[in-house]
């Protein structure tokens, strides 16, 4: 069984919030990483976040990523992290939920565009076309 088909399985991918201790899961999904890794909306206390959720078996690297977030907890330029939570299958990471995705930054048609000066030097080193 695929990584990415091990993932699915909880009320939250199935269309429902689920709770796994203080964290309220999806059930809007937010978008997908490597390894069956999906991130939902979520809540956390009343605030919203996003729900990062990573395979039990990627624990380790859950805890890792925690401990270089809470390291950097102040910079303005990553995301924070709230909390974490585990059950048998999965590790919930509760992250600061953002405004803008980086398609609604770089594709107008996606959303509101908010090109900064520095944006296009970037996209343009990265190898992306820019207007």
């Amino acid at each position: 069984m695929s990584a990415q088909a091990a993932a699915i399985g909880t009320s939250a991918d199935r269309g429902g919030p689920s709770r796994v201790g203080r964290l309220r899961v999806g059930p809007g999904i937010l978008g997908y990483g490597s390894c069956g890794t999906i991130v939902f909306e979520g809540e956390l206390d009343g605030r919203p976040v996003a729900v990062k959720r990573l395979l039990a078996q990627f624990h380790e690297l859950a805890r890792k990523e925690l401990a270089t977030l809470i390291a950097s907890d102040e910079h303005p330029n990553i995301l924070r992290c709230f909390a974490m939570e585990e059950d048998v299958d999965f590790v919930y990471v509760a992250l600061e939920k953002c405004t803008w995705t980086l398609a609604s930054l770089v594709d107008p048609t996606v959303g509101r565009c908010r090109l900064t000066p520095s944006l296009p030097c970037m996209l343009s080193t990265l190898g992306t076309k820019t207007w």
